[in-house]
């Protein structure tokens, strides 16, 4: 081999290294642009999603109850106050987008169930009944089926984690 060969082959290989550092950056960025944007749904971010959530804990105890929502309860409340209709649907599109970000990979699925595992299957549990109930409505049985789908794996998964507890953060400092 010549010098000019070997120039060449240097200058190929520095290219494929550039190349490979290139892809696992965009990699990263990719990585990092997903747990951004599920960071991006939480409460903290969505002044109107907390109104809503008070509007709703305010007519329905949304927040604080443990059981299913009466359906005749919805349905009366929604009549004298059209409002609470838009509120209750507010909130089930917003929770339809997260399942929507998870299941098309835009968002991070483990921040999401992190931040807000919990909550989204409590209001699924919250809200079966008006579900249901929109669903034969609008004749639309697809209506809020990525939040449903979501909430039921979350659900599942938020069971399982209950027999493979984590050790909590403070517990694991102690034990250093």
């Amino acid at each position: 081999m010549n010098i000019s060969e070997n120039i060449q082959l240097f200058t190929l290989i520095f290219i494929g290294i550039g190349i490979i550092i290139a892809i696992k950056q965009l990699r990263d960025q990719h990585e990092w642009y997903r747990r951004e944007k599920a960071m991006s749904y939480s409460n903290l971010y969505h002044s109107e999603l907390r109104k809503t959530k008070d509007i709703l804990e305010e007519t329905f105890n949304i927040v604080s109850r443990t059981d299913s929502i009466p359906l005749d309860d919805i349905i009366n409340k929604i009549e004298n106050d059209k409002r609470l209709r838009l509120e209750l649907n507010y909130l089930l599109t917003y929770y339809e987008n997260v399942g929507l970000a998870c299941f098309n990979k835009i968002a991070d699925e483990d921040v999401l169930f992190d931040l807000m595992a919990s909550t989204l299957v409590s209001f699924r549990n919250k809200l079966s009944n008006y579900i249901d109930f929109r669903r034969k409505e609008a004749n639309n049985p697809r209506l809020w089926t990525n939040f449903v789908c979501i909430a039921i794996q979350w659900e599942n998964k938020l069971n399982k984690s209950k027999v493979h507890k984590k050790p909590k953060l403070g517990t694991l400092r102690k034990n250093r």
